[in-house]
């Protein structure tokens, strides 16, 4: 318990620090040398274009029900559904428009932070935090959560990749996901530690 509220109050110190260079744009040297140094190949094209759809909505949505259906716990979906309203509000407070250099898919809607980052840390996050509980072998453990994790970064990095997001949206995504997710499971733990006595 202490361990996630000291990780969330760091994440929560530097998605306020990295917002504010953000909105005043000293974090733009940052985000160009991230975009102009990614190694750029075919395979890493169709991978990042493969990878980033699950991010999107089609596949989170499928993906959400089906951990719903598997753990039998509703938290998944009012973590998914508060994390996607949460970022919307932000999208729209800090207002910053995506990059417009060599896109190579189309996006709507405002840049900071990244909905994919922050979707995909939040539930692919909490599916970390049920199999740690549910697997008993420390090797498959270890090596099941590492995949996700490759998985989770992959699709922030496809983003950039893509020409769709800034490096600072991608992170902050990251940390907005990460505060969000350690909030609702403390928050849901004092609920039923409440509700039990």
């Amino acid at each position: 318990m202490k361990n996630r509220i000291i990780i969330r109050n760091i994440c929560t110190i530097l998605f306020i620090f990295i917002m504010i260079l953000v909105i005043t744009g000293l974090i733009k040297p940052v985000d160009s040398f991230v975009y102009n140094n990614l190694i750029r190949n075919s395979f890493f094209d169709n991978y990042f274009l493969f990878i980033t759809n699950m991010g999107g909505i089609i596949f989170m949505v499928i993906f959400v029900s089906t951990l719903f259906f598997v753990f039998k716990d509703v938290r998944i979906i009012y973590l998914s559904l508060g994390g996607v309203g949460f970022n919307t509000i932000m999208k729209t407070l800090v207002h910053r428009k995506r990059p417009n250099i060599n896109r190579m898919i189309s996006e709507k809607g405002y840049s900071f932070p990244s909905g994919h980052s922050l979707i995909s840390s939040l539930v692919f996050g909490y599916l970390i935090y049920k199999l740690n509980n549910t697997i008993k072998n420390k090797f498959i453990k270890y090596l099941v959560i590492g995949i996700i994790i490759c998985i989770i970064l992959s699709i922030g990095i496809s983003r950039i990749y893509l020409g769709v997001h800034y490096f600072s949206d991608v992170l902050c995504g990251f940390l907005e996901g990460v505060i969000i997710l350690l909030t609702f499971l403390d928050r849901s733990v004092e609920y039923v530690q409440d509700d039990g006595q």
